[in-house]
């Protein structure tokens, strides 16, 4: 914005996860829009109500745990990983929101009338490690707004990690 021109006109409570949500900013790009932001008088909330606002708004409960996995040295340590209790039920959730909306596709035959394929896969980036799903059915599978991750935990994408 700033290497634009733009100048904010005042965003309202809530705005932050909207804002988030839509321009698919990672968290440091968020904090970095609000550094922005603050100079003109028109701050976000902060971070920890953003994320709270996440939290609340997630249709299903999560787990979180500690287990070992092996650091770039080859050490063990003990890492943070946080998953939904019920994948499967995420799966068919999300299933139902891209049907109720009319999304769902069989690619002209590609995909058989009463399958609905799903990809699971992951990615390594900053400090953790995500699983994500991905509906095939859907007219764009490969997009972030159509990559649902189900689990992360703070490590690096090793054989022995996976």
């Amino acid at each position: 914005l700033q290497d634009a021109g733009v100048k904010p006109t005042g965003p309202g409570e809530g705005i932050r996860l909207a804002i988030k949500a839509d321009l698919r900013l990672p968290w440091n790009g968020l904090r970095k829009l609000r550094r922005y932001l603050r100079e003109f008088g028109d701050p976000l909330e902060s971070e920890s109500t953003t994320r709270q606002q996440v939290a609340d708004e997630l249709p299903f409960p999560l787990l979180s745990w500690e287990m070992p996995l092996f650091d770039k040295g080859g050490s063990v340590v003990m890492c943070p990983v946080v998953s939904f209790e019920n994948v499967a039920e995420v799966i068919l959730h999300y299933i139902q929101l891209n049907e109720d909306a009319g999304l769902l596709t069989w690619r002209d035959g590609v995909i058989p009338d009463d399958e609905i394929w799903v990809k699971v896969g992951g990615d390594h980036g900053g400090q953790s490690f995500k699983f994500c799903f991905q509906l095939v059915n859907v007219e764009h599978p490969n997009s972030l707004a159509n990559t649902v991750p189900f689990i992360a935990f703070g490590g690096k994408d090793s054989p022995s990690n996976l």
